[in-house]
């Protein structure tokens, strides 16, 4: 079930205590946050920052914690005191889920009738751009909301191909204007994959298949390339990574 389940179970008791102080959360799974730490940090709140800043037991993205008004005190704690990596962490899970309600009660949803609303959770952590997409502009383009987060991911999926404008174009403002086109399948793949009751790891160790990782490697690639200016050691490595992996199926 998960591909660190050691470290994860370890995990268990903490998150069981603290995730009493956000009672929003009531109904989420226990296991999707374990899930959600497992896919992330793989259970190590210690690990060091990803190529995009991301810190924490739920790898939380630097420009989330400053939408949020934390202090960088605050934001790295996440890397050094274990009970603030989980309380952090579940705060911002919490910010997705209003994130997530607001968005549908916009386009007449009530929470209640919210389909899917784990993986529309996870979404907003992925990448709030695309959850835009799977809401409002769903909404905009077809006149109601989406009726699972399958039809909003193929729609996602089909926006991301029409062009740069299209896609951007969603909230108004975007931070650096950056073009995210490449890391949607990803995203929305994780979404799925974290917070669905079945969708994740099969195998008996609970290591994604290779191919998978394979997949992930290139998507990694695709996110770095478009991000501009480009860092040419990260490129580099995740270049390199992806190659010892595809060696691995040829």
């Amino acid at each position: 079930m998960f591909r660190n389940p050691a470290a994860i179970e370890r995990l268990r008791p903490l998150l069981r205590e603290r995730r009493k102080l956000f009672p929003k959360l009531d109904f989420i799974p226990e296991d999707v946050f374990l899930r959600w730490i497992d896919h992330e940090s793989g259970g190590n709140y210690k690990l060091r920052a990803t190529e995009l800043g991301e810190i924490g037991l739920f790898q939380v993205h630097p420009a989330s914690a400053k939408d949020a008004g934390w202090s960088d005190k605050k934001f790295h704690s996440m890397s050094t005191d274990l009970e603030a990596s989980m309380d952090l962490g579940l705060e911002m899970v919490q910010r997705s889920v209003s994130s997530t309600v607001t968005k549908f009660e916009s386009i007449g949803v009530k929470k209640e009738n919210i389909p899917d609303i784990d993986y529309f959770v996870k979404l907003h952590h992925g990448l709030p751009l695309l959850h835009s997409c799977a809401i409002k502009l769903f909404k905009k383009r077809n006149g109601r909301g989406p009726s699972s987060f399958d039809e909003a991911a193929e729609f996602c999926l089909a926006v991301s191909k029409e062009g740069r404008g299209s896609y951007l174009d969603l909230t108004g403002k975007v931070r650096g204007g950056k073009d995210y086109r490449g890391a949607t399948a990803k995203v929305l793949r994780n979404a799925k994959k974290t917070a669905g009751s079945s969708e994740g790891p099969q195998d008996g160790q609970g290591v994604p298949p290779v191919r998978d990782e394979v997949q992930e490697a290139i998507d990694k690639i695709m996110v770095i390339s478009s991000t501009k200016p480009v860092n040419k050691q990260h490129l580099d490595t995740a270049l390199k990574e992806a190659l010892d992996k595809l060696s691995k199926i040829i």
